[in-house]
């Protein structure tokens, strides 16, 4: 359950995430040292090695959670990047290849400010009305995937866990030896 903290953690905290997802992991393998060391050797499986081996499952699952958001997000980045040097490229070369030797013939304005390429703080806020490359709008399946998984894990993981709690107590404190 100590693992599950780490979705409450924001998506770029790497190093706290980590850290708690990992010292979970160990956690549970020196737990389950210290059980495996006090019972006698057995051949088969029993109830103990099924229980914290399915700790330690959900424990990874959660860390695979964690893989799989930071890859979204990752992905979100680039794609968000790329349409940034679209922008500006497009745009540089628009404004700044503009200005030739006929524009200065034609009578250009020297009093005016020259025309510069946009950047992110001087791209105005209505951005689908002024501006014709959408980089500010990323892909569907980047932020809103980021943050329903992560919003997703912290109510599934829980109910996962219960669901195996209510099928794995009952068979084991039953059954006949």
């Amino acid at each position: 359950m100590l693992s599950w903290f780490s979705f409450w953690i924001g998506i770029d905290a790497i190093p706290g995430r980590v850290t708690l997802v990992v010292t979970s992991l160990l956690s549970l393998f020196t737990q389950f040292s210290g059980i495996r060391g006090g019972l006698p050797p057995a051949s088969y499986i029993n109830g103990v090695d099924i229980w914290m081996a399915t700790c330690m499952l959900f424990v990874f699952a959660s860390f695979a959670e964690f893989v799989l958001v930071k890859f979204f997000d990752k992905q979100r980045q680039v794609f968000f990047r790329q349409q940034m040097k679209k922008t500006l490229i497009g745009d540089s070369r628009k404004h700044l290849t503009g200005l030739s030797v006929s524009d200065m013939e034609k009578g250009y304005d020297h009093n005016k400010p020259p025309i510069r390429p946009r950047t992110a703080w001087t791209i105005p806020m209505n951005v689908q009305d002024n501006f014709p490359h959408n980089w500010f709008k990323h892909p569907s399946w980047s932020m809103d995937w980021v943050v329903t998984i992560d919003h997703a894990a912290r109510v599934l993981f829980p109910v996962a866990f219960l669901i195996f709690n209510t099928i794995y107590w009952p068979i084991l404190l039953t059954r006949k030896y």
